[in-house]
């Protein structure tokens, strides 16, 4: 119901406050300085200048004319041809050490990194034997960095299921 009362209010004698807005004098440009107002009489109806061959310093087009560039290091850095790209040296890798390594999935990883899955191994693996399972043991097994693996060990841990006894007799005990 309001919307209709709005757009009875909004579109009311529509018409007739067009007509007027379109007939009101229209404001006029701001003045112009008179200094401003001499120029554009002055330049009124003529093109733009273009730059005249006169204007240009004809000592410097001969020294420029006698200028020859030879390059003497073997390169050719010309459009569409560009310098040879270094081959990146091979990287590192070792072998995941995942129990179900999918064959799909990349075979080896760079040293100093871990997937996933072995991030959560080794996260749970610490957790049930901290005394077994070291932060420089883990480091060694995977070829990590000893202080990645501490910060890893201290910041991080795996999620834990816990399930509460029910506090009364009433409440629905799990099948």
């Amino acid at each position: 119901m309001g919307a209709a009362v709005v757009r009875l209010l909004r579109d009311f004698n529509l018409e007739a406050r067009v007509q007027r807005e379109i007939s009101r004098a229209k404001p006029r440009a701001a003045p112009r300085h008179p200094s401003a107002g001499a120029l554009a009489r002055e330049h009124e109806g003529q093109p733009p200048e273009s730059p005249r061959r006169a204007d240009r310093d004809e000592q410097l087009l001969r020294m420029l004319r006698g200028l020859h560039v030879r390059a003497t290091d073997g390169h050719t850095d010309t459009l569409g041809v560009t310098a040879p790209v270094a081959p990146r040296p091979p990287k590192e890798l070792r072998p995941r050490r995942e129990p179900g390594a999918d064959a799909a999935a990349a075979t080896c990883i760079p040293k100093g990194r871990i997937s996933l899955v072995e991030a959560l191994t080794l996260l749970d693996n610490h957790k049930r034997q901290p005394e077994t399972w070291t932060a420089e043991r883990i480091a060694r097994e995977y070829q990590l960095d000893p202080r990645d693996v501490s910060a890893l060990l201290r910041y991080f841990l795996t999620f834990e299921i816990k399930v509460f006894p029910p506090q009364d007799r009433r409440a629905v005990q799990p099948k």
